[in-house]
């Protein structure tokens, strides 16, 4: 039987349920960290307490295997964790792999028995075959040293002028050494000089981008090209002039004359045109800097003294003769170590031909055991080829023919594996994982679509995503976007954004209004689009038609802003600042400010507090007065130049440092702290842009710095983090390090960190 409550007892039921979930509504919601940044956080936790130290085995709550690659931030909702990655789908015949394993058993049997050549060569006391010699172990070496980093630094699938350039330096080398030695009478340096001219023809046809490459003939990398097809084509000249010197000496001396000042010419335009372009005389070249260089130059020395204690010990036994061969062996090797060494520091200020070669992951540099490894590597190396010279020498003179007929299929084979694309398909993904737990949930269904150009320090999946709570939105550049649900149902896809970047995507998705925002701005499509989060239908897009890097696009990430009492996304391109309504997406103001530094690449994004912007540029740093951008007035408040600075001969700890570029600066307690990507840390004073204090994190970031309370994180693409005080002078807290390097953004949430490495999602949490 039922008893009616009276109003009484209502009120008491009511009032205990209220006490009840007192605790729901006030302590229990958990800390969210919706999208880039936090969204509303701007990267600082909303407590002021969070961890000081861990490693791979302290402090560490739960640890996650995350399959795939990706570099994206973790989101976080009162339950769950959202991130991206991405795998390569399996190929077809891989036809990049049988060329290549081709090419090297064909080219192991071609330069075997051209070394073999060369140690014949040198059995003749005529100065010019040891002339000759000479500059045959300089050509092999470049042919090593092509063969073991060419993956790796010319990394043939960034860009289209990369398998170019190697496909040019492998034929000339080739062919020419097919006609450099060969029997009396030989018709070999006829047919490799022929085939020189004809190869020239075969790299014209290659060029990438041919028509509107050969329209701008006083770019740079015009000049590139004509200089390599130049190289090519005197190599021939040379070969043919060495025919033609048996019949007419005079003649061929002449022709050869010519070729070596063609040859000097060629080079000298391709260097007067760099230095241009260092100095921003020449357009359209790239800013990538990143260049480390492989070797230190004093390793030469101790280098060539070790080489010449190889020589010594190897005269003992095997005479004279031996040891003269060791040691022109050992003088091309360390000269090519010279050059090597040289050119990796020249890089850094070459900007167009450091994007060219980019950054070696494994090449070991002066910050580890680079100092080195070089020694014990060349004496063995040395010491087996003057042997192998010795024994070989007893053999007859010249290439066998066979082995001369090798050259074009084994430049044709190198010219396929360089050409043949990687596994063209990339499937990207959402997961989800429990928060307590750390367990994955659910991965969503994958959005698959080309690989794209992708830098090797980017992934296929590197935008932050974003939540609304309800849906989760993901951003794969050329392969569109992805809504799903909180259970991982695909909602919708979108692939009508087209990105096309040397450097790939990098720009994350923000919400305004029901709709998501995202810059899609390259070389492929400059718009500025907005979906609507129902339906995935363009809500609208805008051509920006403002101008971007040429190679990188814009990589930066608007932000909404209320800006004179008014709702606004405002945009920082490649040389402008610019705000737009978000409910069409006109263009409400801008303001052409510049790049801030030297052909600066759009990555990091501008910061506020909320009455000015800070912008920091590669080798610039501006402070924006918010309030005067919707007006004709002049919104600069303070521009501080490292040019200038330097001119003023200011010290370096006073300097504003080169190439804050990736990580996106933070302002705590009324503090300016940022970081570069080679991972030098600083302060600066908002009022007036002065520096503060000036430290290294000692390695290369691209993750941006988070404020927790009174601390500062800096974290390092090697899996280090330091936390320094919040401070007007620098602090170091805690240094820390984790199994593998760190390019997501740390998050900071209930007293936590969530730290995403290359392969492991971490929760951090001290201990009490």
């Amino acid at each position: 039987m039922m008893v009616p409550l009276t109003s009484r007892y209502r009120v008491t039921l009511l009032l205990l349920g209220l006490l009840f979930m007192l605790p729901v509504m006030t302590g229990a919601r958990a800390d969210t960290w919706m999208g880039w940044r936090g969204v509303e956080h701007g990267n600082h936790a909303a407590q002021a307490a969070g961890p000081l130290q861990w490693s791979p085995s302290h402090n560490v709550r739960w640890k996650t295997a995350i399959p795939g690659k990706g570099h994206s931030t973790p989101i976080v909702t009162e339950d769950r964790i959202y991130l991206t990655t991405s795998h390569r789908l399996p190929p077809g015949i891989p036809w990049r792999t049988i060329f290549g394993v081709l090419a090297v058993a064909c080219g192991l049997c071609f330069f075997v028995y051209a070394l073999r050549a060369a140690a014949l060569e040198s059995g003749d006391a005529d100065s010019r075959r040891l002339v000759r010699l000479t500059g045959v172990m300089l050509l092999l070496f470049g042919f090593i040293f092509l063969l073991i980093y060419a993956e790796q630094i010319i990394d043939f699938d960034r860009t289209p002028e990369r398998p170019w350039l190697a496909i040019a330096l492998f034929g000339i080398f080739t062919l020419h050494l097919a006609g450099l030695f060969g029997k009396r009478r030989s018709r070999a340096p006829l047919l490799a000089g022929i085939g020189l001219l004809a190869f020239t023809g075969v790299l014209a046809l290659l060029v990438p981008n041919r028509a509107s490459t050969f329209s701008h003939l006083g770019d740079l990398q015009t000049i590139l090209y004509l200089t390599f097809m130049a190289l090519a084509a005197l190599t021939g000249v040379l070969l043919l002039g060495r025919v033609l010197a048996v019949k007419s000496p005079a003649a061929g001396m002449s022709l050869r004359v010519a070729a070596f000042l063609g040859i000097a010419a060629a080079v000298a335009a391709l260097l007067v045109a760099s230095f241009g372009q260092y100095h921003s005389i020449l357009d359209g070249v790239s800013s990538w800097i990143y260049y480390q260089p492989p070797l230190p130059t004093w390793i030469v020395f101790p280098g060539i003294a070790l080489f010449l204690a190889t020589a010594l010990l190897q005269q003992r036994r095997y005479g004279s003769r031996a040891a003269g061969l060791s040691v022109v062996i050992s003088a091309a090797l360390f000269f090519v170590t010279a050059v090597f060494s040289v050119f990796g520091y020249a890089l850094q200020h070459v900007l167009f031909i450091s994007h060219l070669w980019g950054t070696p992951h494994w090449i070991p540099t002066p910050n580890n055991y680079g100092l080195w490894w070089p020694l014990p590597l060349g004496a063995v190396l040395g010491a087996a080829l003057t042997a192998a010279g010795w024994r070989w020498a007893k053999g007859t003179e010249g290439l066998p023919a066979f082995v001369r007929w090798l050259a074009a299929p084994l430049l044709a084979l190198f010219a396929a594996y360089a050409l043949s694309p990687m596994p063209p398909l990339v499937a990207r993904q959402v997961l989800a994982l429990d928060r307590q737990t750390g367990k994955i949930l659910w991965t969503s269904a994958p959005l698959v679509g080309p690989r794209g150009i992708v830098h090797p320090e980017n992934s296929s999946a590197t935008p932050t995503p974003v939540t609304d709570g309800e849906r989760i939105y993901a951003f794969f550049g050329s392969a569109g976007v992805l809504c799903v649900d909180k259970q991982g149902r695909t909602v919708w896809t979108n692939r009508q954004p087209q990105f096309r970047s040397r450097m790939g995507v990098a720009s994350s998705p923000i919400l305004c209004d029901d709709k998501l925002i995202i810059d899609n701005e390259s070389d492929a499509e400059r718009y500025l689009y907005a979906f609507d989060c129902r339906t995935g239908a363009v809500a609208w897009r805008i051509n920006r038609n403002k101008k971007i890097h040429n190679y990188a696009g814009n990589c930066r990430t608007p932000e909404v802003l209320t800006i004179n009492g008014r709702e606004q996304i405002v945009m920082w391109g490649f040389d402008d600042i610019s705000g737009y309504d978000p409910a069409d997406g006109h263009e409400l103001w801008s303001h052409i400010i510049g790049p801030l530094g030297q052909s600066n690449n759009p990555v990091n994004s501008f910061i506020s507090d909320g009455n000015a912007l800070y912008l920091f540029g590669i080798a610039e740093v501006m402070k924006l007065d918010m309030a005067k951008l919707p007006t004709h007035d002049d919104p600069i408040v303070w521009w501080v130049k490292r040019q200038e600075q330097r001119k003023r001969g200011l010290p370096g700890r006073e300097t504003l440092p080169y190439n804050t570029q990736c990580p996106t600066p933070i302002l705590q307690h009324g503090l300016l702290f940022a970081l570069t990507d080679d991972g030098l840390m600083y302060g600066m004073d908002p009022a007036d842009g002065k520096m503060l204090w000036l430290n290294s994190l000692g390695q290369k970031s691209f993750s941006s710095p988070i404020a927790i309370g009174d601390r500062i994180y800096f974290s390092s693409m090697r899996g280090r983090t330091a936390v320094v005080s919040a401070e007007r002078k620098f602090h170091r807290l805690a240094s820390n390090t984790l199994d593998g390097g760190i390019y997501a953004t740390l998050v900071p949430v209930d007293g936590q960190l969530l730290i995403r490495t290359e392969k492991y999602l971490y929760c951090i949490e001290e201990k009490e």
